[in-house]
């Protein structure tokens, strides 16, 4: 055993808050069901209620240039596809992401809390298939952070960091700081799932805004740069084997 998995997240909609998940069933090829499922596409790139393939960050509404959504709690029922949001813990908006008029009160919520920060309405975009992501990669990829690696980027940050900053699907403890580094094409068992790992995450801007005051409180980019030489952190990995991963799965290298 080299760690044990502290938490699970899924991101539905591209850029909003995290659903915390005790347990998930991956399959082959595929990443945590419903992740990054639905995004906020500029008015001028597609259609409200399309079903897209991949796009690039840029074409989307995320937190590396509107970091205001960061304010908002969001609360993801992945049955209907209804999605509630607090800001302060009071109720604001509500609307089912699948449906027409759940997307058009979403959307309109959106663009009177968004403003002047983005000109025109966003509307809410699908991705195509179970396979397909909205997420920054191309591939459907499952995001690992260090716990241990958090801690080290704390002491010379000299700060507490919330690991979801990061916005990761795995929160994990391996124990020794940037363990995960060194994990590049090596084969993960978590349970009877199997993930390969594939490269380092390079970081942008985004994880220098607070998941919790959407302000831009930290530059971690620089932090990164200065003190490890690189703006890398956490791995990616695919699953090459299916099944169920729980809070406290132990993990092992094949």
């Amino acid at each position: 055993m080299i760690g044990i998995v502290q938490k699970i997240y899924r991101f539905p909609v591209k850029g909003l808050s995290e659903d915390s998940l005790q347990t998930v069933k991956l399959c082959p090829g595929e990443t945590i069901h419903d992740d990054r499922r639905f995004a906020l596409l500029a008015s001028n790139h597609g259609n409200s209620g399309e079903k897209l393939d991949w796009k690039p960050k840029t074409s989307f509404l995320a937190l590396v240039r509107h970091q205001k959504l960061a304010a908002l709690e969001t609360q993801y029922d992945d049955k209907s596809t209804r999605l509630t949001i607090r800001r302060r813990g009071i109720k604001i908006a509500e609307g089912k992401l699948a449906n027409n008029i759940g997307r058009a009160i979403l959307e309109e919520f959106f663009a009177a809390y968004l403003g002047s920060d983005h000109p025109g309405k966003p509307v809410i975009v699908e991705a195509s298939t179970n396979t397909q992501t909205l997420s920054d990669q191309s591939s459907p990829l499952i995001s690992i952070i260090n716990q241990a690696s958090i801690k080290d980027l704390e002491r010379v940050a000299r700060c507490t960091i919330n690991p979801l900053r990061f916005r990761p699907n795995f929160l994990v403890d391996l124990k020794i700081p940037w363990a995960e580094m060194k994990l590049t094409n090596q084969e993960l068992s978590i349970g009877e799932t199997i993930l390969v790992t594939e490269d380092p995450i390079d970081r942008c801007a985004a994880i220098n805004v607070n998941p919790q005051t959407s302000e831009r409180d930290l530059n971690l980019i620089n932090v990164l740069k200065a003190n490890f030489g690189h703006i890398d952190f956490g791995v990616f990995a695919r699953v090459k084997k299916g099944g169920s991963i729980n809070v406290g799965s132990t993990i092992s290298l094949n």
